[in-house]
């Protein structure tokens, strides 16, 4: 199934029947109507009523909020919607709405104009979830409160959600609307403990990030999973060890996170660099519910649920034995019994939509799927400031440091085992002087 509408009936039979309609409309194979019946009969009598009726499903749910929360469970499209009674979609929407899902697996969410009703239509915009389309994993993982405007929030939270202006709902505003916004503070909280039970999150642990040096510096918690290498490894990211400032690259704008795992990284680049923004990829479904959690207070974080790729694909990822810093797509020793479905999109296209195809800062952790990457990347690499990037195996790095040879100077290094490094490389044009350059050059 492609599409799944949740239409709780608490209107007239005319109002359930309007949505209905709007629905078929779209003319996509593959479309679930889902009634959720709450005590008026309206969506027993349309279902009687209908010849075409193999599409709609009939459930039963007590009050608005239960109802939307109780269809959205049962959903089993890939897409998913809730429409009030009454509310209609117009021409088009779904295909727009696919278009877009389809082609763009960063993008948890679409929405889009609204039309109609006595209040300003921009503002029914962001606050309804008729207009919303929403990837069905993330929809049944966040749950429905009791309003839309808590609903919306969570989506734009933990996903991320794209405009589309060529289509619209019809809406007329009424009695009892889900409308209005909801308390979402504690509905944040709801979700949150619900994504982590969705996931599988048990345990975690809390690192307090000081500085007693600065006394500017306003002290925070980072969650990490509850194991020494977890924890470890994201103190070291703040303590500079990880990826080191380059004192000469100062105010970077654009950083580019492949490979966030639970956000050490990213987190340590908004603390250096507040005014750049920050796009942190991670595939893992783990690690980026704590990615989402840890960059939450960071205006200039934002969280993609995919990996980069040389091209888009699903594929198992092996879920580390001890830590999901060890996770890969290509199998190795560190790998356990488990898997994990995850989106993997080229890396290039990725790029371009995200208009990070100059990025300042490149950082890549795959676990061996870094040449890939950096060669789909291309010309974007070659004009990167830093590059930090780990290798796993001698050919990696030497077919990495042939492609950054020509642009970049190995400024840093760690050898951790003969198979498995750290390096940092420069672009030969950061540098502030040809005199400074030459110092970290090899040979000279």
């Amino acid at each position: 199934m492609r599409i799944s509408v949740v239409i709780p009936c608490q209107g007239a039979t005319d109002d359930v029947r309007r949505s209905v309609d709007s629905v078929e409309k779209q003319a996509i194979d593959g479309t679930e109507i889902i009634l959720v019946e709450e005590s008026s009969g309206v969506a027993a009598g349309l279902e009687r009523g209908r010849s075409d009726a193999a599409n709609l499903r009939l459930i039963k749910a007590n009050g608005s909020a239960n109802a939307r929360d109780a269809g959205l469970m049962v959903a089993t499209s890939e897409y998913v919607g809730v429409l009030d009674a009454g509310d209609a979609y117009g021409d088009g929407v779904f295909a727009k709405a696919l278009a877009v899902l389809d082609t763009a697996p960063w993008i948890e969410a679409v929405d889009f104009p609204v039309r109609g009703g006595g209040r300003a239509d921009e503002t029914a915009a962001n606050s309804l979830s008729s207009n919303l389309i929403v990837r069905r994993r993330l929809a049944q993982a966040i749950g429905f409160p009791d309003r839309d405007g808590a609903f919306r929030a969570m989506v734009r939270a933990w996903g991320n959600i794209r405009r589309i202006d060529d289509v619209f709902l019809e809406h007329e505003p009424r009695a009892n609307s889900s409308e209005a916004a909801g308390r979402v503070s504690e509905y944040e909280t709801r979700t949150a403990e619900r994504i982590r039970r969705a996931t599988g999150i048990q345990k975690t642990r809390v690192l307090h990030v000081s500085d007693s040096r600065n006394p500017a510096f306003e002290p925070f918690d980072f969650e990490t999973f509850d194991t020494d290498t977890s924890f470890g490894h994201a103190k070291l990211a703040f303590q500079g060890r990880v990826y080191p400032p380059i004192p000469f690259v100062k105010t970077p704008a654009r950083v580019l996170d492949i490979g966030a795992n639970i956000g050490a990284s990213a987190v340590t680049f908004a603390l250096r660099y507040p005014r750049a923004r920050i796009v942190a990829v991670e595939p893992a479904h783990q690690p980026f519910t704590l990615l989402r959690c840890n960059a939450a207070r960071y205006a200039n974080i934002e969280c993609y649920n995919v990996g980069l790729f040389s091209t888009t694909m699903k594929r198992p990822l092996f879920v580390g034995v001890t830590d999901s810093l060890t996770n890969s797509i290509v199998p190795n020793r560190y790998a356990s019994e488990r898997r994990d479905e995850i989106q993997l999109v080229a890396a290039d296209v990725f790029a371009t939509e995200m208009e990070m195809t100059r990025p300042d800062i490149i950082k890549i952790d795959t676990e061996g799927c870094e040449l890939p990457i950096l060669s789909a990347m291309g010309e974007s690499v070659r004009a990167a400031k830093v590059v930090y990037l780990e290798y796993h195996s001698e050919e990696d790095r030497i077919a990495i440091d042939e492609m950054l040879r020509p642009t970049h100077i190995l400024y840093a290094g760690s050898v951790l085992f003969p198979h498995r490094g750290e390096f940092v490389y420069v672009l030969n044009d950061a540098f502030p002087t040809p005199v400074e350059r030459d110092r970290w050059r090899i040979g000279a």
